[in-house]
């Protein structure tokens, strides 16, 4: 509390404070790597179970027929405690070591419904977003954000699009 007192008033801040954005501290380094992980969805339509898989793209191995599993990743630890419609993940970020920059790498994000019945259970493609991860000069996008989710399935067409975008 005395910290915060002193800093109040050392460093009042007034309308043309400006604040040190540290996304733009370092260049994205291939040997440091970075993280990522989905912790949650915000507002969903209507109630239900729903988890994340998600991979890199490119290479968006999880949407190939040379699938490998182990860059494939799952968000679906739930805090239970989480209202219905704005489920929370409860999974530790996930490290990514030795990813080449490249101002068109995403996090393809792709949202499943878990249906239960009584032939078991099954994962209903619901929708889809790309979250991009890197700034065009080398920096990474570091920082907590939402992004829209856009209803269906992921479509082939539209990762190849997003592999060779120039934006």
């Amino acid at each position: 509390r005395a910290i915060s007192n002193c800093v109040n008033e050392c460093m009042p801040l007034m309308s043309d404070t400006q604040f040190i954005d540290f996304k733009f501290a370092a260049k994205y380094s291939r040997a440091s790597g970075f993280k990522f992980t989905v912790d949650g969805f915000h507002n969903m339509p209507r109630k239900g179970i729903f988890i994340a898989i998600f991979c890199l793209s490119p290479p968006a191995t999880f949407y190939s027929e040379n699938h490998d599993s182990w860059q494939t990743h799952l968000a679906s630890w739930f805090d239970w405690d989480s209202p219905a419609r704005s489920p929370i993940f409860k999974e530790e970020y996930v490290k990514f070591d030795d990813v080449e920059f490249r101002k068109e790498l995403c996090a393809i994000v792709d949202v499943r419904e878990v249906i239960y019945s009584r032939k078991g259970w099954e994962l209903k493609e619901f929708a889809w977003t790309a979250v991009p991860l890197f700034t065009y000069d080398g920096f990474c996008n570091s920082g907590h954000y939402q992004f829209p989710l856009f209803k269906g399935k992921v479509r082939p067409r539209i990762i190849k699009d997003l592999q060779h975008c120039d934006d």
